[in-house]
């Protein structure tokens, strides 16, 4: 039976390395920060989100005692929220996943990853609404959310840090 555990960041280098390893991979950057990042761009970016007040909670993916990604989860921001007319939608918050581990692409775990998160933070936080932010082209993500019953919610232009690229918003209510 698959095994699936959220392991905290704890602020090692051994985390640092795996999710630098991770986002050296095109088939991760491509998508989740548009460019290659350096070790200590990752670092820094994960160090800042071991505060206890830290906006976007980040945890590793563990299938079957392997570290194979990221998922992590913020509060939707009041511009987001102004900006998407998601006035409706209080207490939503925002998902990010990614399989940095290439063996593991294509399988469902990340179904089965935003099944037990959406879980988790209903039952344990009370959240109501998710939403994703998923560029048009990452037809895998795009597949993945959906499984889950995410639906399109309004497509949008915005600037990434290489280009102008289109995205989708995404909204669940389960």
């Amino acid at each position: 039976m698959d095994k699936i555990i959220f392991k905290k960041l704890d602020g090692t280098s051994l985390q640092y390395e795996k999710i630098y390893e991770w986002c050296s991979n095109s088939f991760v950057y491509k998508y989740f920060e548009q460019r290659k990042l350096s070790y200590p761009e990752i670092r820094d970016k994960y160090k800042k989100r071991l505060r206890k007040n830290a906006h976007t909670k980040t945890f590793i993916i563990n299938y079957n005692e392997v570290d194979i990604g990221i998922v992590q989860y913020s509060r939707v921001l009041m511009d987001d929220i102004r900006r998407f007319k998601l006035y409706e939608y209080d207490n939503c918050y925002q998902l990010d996943i990614f399989i940095g581990n290439k063996d593991y692409l294509h399988k469902g775990i990340g179904k089965i990853v935003l099944e037990e998160i959406i879980n988790y933070l209903k039952e344990n936080m009370g959240i109501n609404y998710f939403v994703a932010f998923i560029e048009k082209e990452n037809v895998g993500s795009l597949k993945c959310f959906s499984k889950v019953g995410f639906v399109l919610y309004k497509e949008f232009k915005q600037n990434n840090s290489l280009n102008v690229k289109t995205d989708y918003c995404l909204y669940l209510r389960k």
